[in-house]
């Protein structure tokens, strides 16, 4: 079985904006690239760890333009369980951002460092997204 070539994000990422705020796109690329091959029990990068997903729909990517520093270490991906703290407009907002990225409310979501993902080895790359993928399973477990 042939394996889709990984995906990388768009160039307009990159750039720094006008107003200096962050770019963010949505990356339905990466669930793509994920179901061929680590989502796919006929590819030689299944991992069955992560078997779970195979049907389910509701996990999103988005590129982020870069990454960001916590605690003296670079952050280059962040996994969450969508769930909006704030009530009113304030969450009527962020779920209409949701909608308008991807169509739907994601369940869960992975943000990539674009800057990053653009430099990095297609094995950095795969460790990322499957580091990713582990820390929504202990997030989904321990809720």
């Amino acid at each position: 079985m042939r394996f889709m070539k990984r995906p990388y994000p768009p160039e307009w990422v990159l750039e720094i904006s006008d107003d200096m705020s962050m770019n963010f796109c949505p990356a339905p690329e990466i669930t793509d690239w994920l179901h061929q091959g680590i989502l796919n029990p006929e590819s030689n990068l299944f991992n069955e760890d992560h078997e779970h997903l195979i049907e389910h729909t509701g996990v999103k990517f988005l590129w982020a333009e870069c990454g960001f520093a916590k605690q003296g270490r670079d952050i280059h991906g962040q996994a969450e369980i969508v769930a909006f703290r704030a009530s009113g407009w304030q969450k009527d907002r962020q779920e209409a951002q949701m909608i308008k990225w991807f169509g739907e409310l994601p369940k869960a979501l992975i943000t990539l460092d674009a800057r990053y993902c653009t430099d990095c080895s297609d094995e950095d790359f795969m460790a990322l997204v499957e580091h990713e993928l582990y820390h929504l399973a202990h997030k989904h477990s321990s809720m």
